[in-house]
This record gives structure tokens, sequence and C-alpha cells, in this order.
């Protein structure tokens, strides 16, 4: 989606209804067995069943997708944050969490350690 939003950016979402959509908004959608894609909305149209269906692209992509998408609900973009999705994946990694999660106890710990009375 760059440059609107630069790869590695956290995307602050919400999901709505796939009705909801118009073209131009940018929008999350789910595809099965595979990471989700985030692209601009370029055409909407009714299908069966209340769902909707999406033709998206790319800002960076000189071609829409290749197929379009059938949904009932969408994660629309709020806003975004560049760089901070890197962040997030590194405190992800079990060796950061479980050293945080040992210095948050240390420093538990040492604050609420009882201290002689000094009088």
């Amino acid at each position: 989606m760059s440059p609107a939003i630069p790869s590695g950016s956290l995307a602050i979402v919400r999901e709505v209804p796939a009705s909801d959509v118009r073209i131009g908004d940018v929008v999350t959608v789910e595809r099965p067995g595979r990471l989700p894609v985030t692209h601009r909305v370029t055409s909407v149209r009714a299908a069966v069943g209340g769902k909707t269906v999406l033709t998206l692209k790319g800002d960076a992509n000189p071609v829409e997708d290749p197929a379009p998408y059938t949904v009932s609900t969408v994660r629309t973009v709020l806003y975004s944050v560049p760089d901070l999705a890197y962040v997030v994946a590194a405190a992800s990694n079990p060796w950061v969490l479980g050293s945080m999660t040992v210095a948050v106890s240390a420093l538990v710990t040492w604050v609420l350690w009882p201290r002689p009375c000094r009088d």
C-alpha cells in the first residue's frame, strides 16, 4: 500500500459490514489459508446472501488484484503508524517476551519488597 501506508506500518482497523465500503476506502480482507491483504477498493457490487464483491488494488500495483473478494465483513483502515509493525514483531519473539517478563517481575518484587522501619 506504499506510499499511503509504507511497508512495516502497523494499521489500526475497525471491522465493518462490507456493504458500508465505498470506492477509494482502504480495507483489509481475510484470505483463507493466506495472510490478509490490505488494498484500496476500486469497485463494489452486491452479491447473493448479503455478501459484497470487492475489487481491490494496491496503490503501488499497476493492475487490480487478479480475483475479486466476496466478503460479508472487512476491516477498514482508520490510520497507520509507520515502522511500528517491526517493533511488534520483535516483541513477539519468545526470548524478548521472556526477558520482559523477568524484568517486570524483578521490578515488581523490588518495589513491593518489605523495607525495615526507620524510626
